[in-house]
């Protein structure tokens, strides 16, 4: 059965991956408005333009030295942005390789509850015939026409045969537990509960 990819957004790998892109996303357009100068208007900007009466130099130095901090500040700010789009370049390759590596896991469990839906359909076949094969072999012991050691030996193919089935059915469930892992866990599919 196919299933959704939007089952695996519930993986924390992956909520952790995306967590750190968007955080990294935030802080490169944080270090880009580092670029664009600090102004605050206020009334009182406004009043200190209108009426030269009131002209206060300290005021306008202070607003000229804030619009030109971002070019006395160049390099350092040129260093930050590059260190800010490193580091979410970093984040982006980051949350990709753990998407791929989700989606891996997921056909790896899929892959195996099929091959191992084979083996044990098979499996049990072998343990039927066997079965059959030790009834043949105690009635020929009965009748006379074989000892008692072609009876031990098919029963000894029985068990193991047995024990093969019962290796595969413990395969087969530990296999869905890492289906359910890979899948982030705790979902359930149109009407069927996991």
């Amino acid at each position: 059965a196919s299933l959704p990819s939007q089952l695996l957004e519930r993986r924390p790998d992956i909520a952790r991956a995306a967590h750190t892109l968007v955080a990294s996303d935030h802080n490169l357009r944080a270090q880009r408005a580092a670029f664009l100068p600090q102004v605050n208007l206020s009334a009182n900007v406004g009043s200190l333009l209108i009426n030269s009466l009131d002209y206060n130099p300290l005021t306008l130095w202070g607003l000229g030295g804030s619009l030109l901090a971002p070019l006395f500040n160049g390099g350092r700010l040129h260093a930050q942005l590059d260190a800010a789009t490193a580091q979410r370049d970093q984040a982006a390759y980051g949350y990709r390789a753990t998407v791929l590596s989700a989606f891996a896991d997921v056909e790896n469990a899929l892959t195996g509850t099929r091959r191992l839906a084979q083996q044990s359909q098979f499996a049990t076949e072998r343990r039927d015939v066997l079965k059959q094969s030790l009834g043949f072999a105690h009635d020929r012991y009965e009748a006379g026409y074989a000892s008692y050691l072609e009876e031990l030996d098919a029963q000894r193919n029985l068990y193991a045969a047995q024990l093969e089935v019962v290796r595969l059915r413990q395969a087969e469930l530990d296999n869905r537990v890492q289906l359910y892992k890979a899948l982030g866990g705790g979902w359930s599919a149109a009407g069927t509960h996991s």
